[in-house]
């Protein structure tokens, strides 16, 4: 835990944890976005593995994974984007998104202009 999460490569959270879903077909995984970013997450913001590791996921909740463990997956971080939608809502704390194997390269062009908070505290996010 404690592996990064990042916004425009500039980290933004942290891996808070994971464990198995109660149906067991999937893992959710934990991510703590700083208060101050968390207005950066809408409900369609895309995750993604900032490494190598083959993943299907879920925000900030589930995932399949095509690895060892899911150390390893986290070991690279979490990093994820947002289309330049106005109309759409913020993420919910808890809300569920899926984890991606790897970006598309139009989530690297998305540049939305969205203002930040000045809160301090984190808000939890499933992936």
């Amino acid at each position: 835990m404690g592996n990064t999460v990042s916004y425009r490569q500039i980290i933004v959270g942290e891996v808070g944890g994971f464990q198995l879903a109660n149906n067991s077909q999937y893992v959710l995984i934990d991510v703590y976005i700083a208060d101050k970013y968390a207005s950066l997450v809408k409900s369609n913001s895309k995750f993604w593995h900032a490494s190598g590791v083959q993943i299907d996921f879920g925000i900030l909740s589930g995932a399949e994974f095509h690895t060892e463990s899911v150390e390893n997956i986290v070991l690279g971080g979490i990093a994820f984007a947002t289309p330049n939608e106005d109309s759409v809502d913020s993420a919910k704390n808890g809300q569920v998104f899926k984890l991606y194997q790897r970006h598309k390269q139009k989530w690297l062009d998305w540049t939305p202009e969205i203002a930040l908070s000045n809160q301090a505290h984190g808000n939890k996010v499933n992936n």
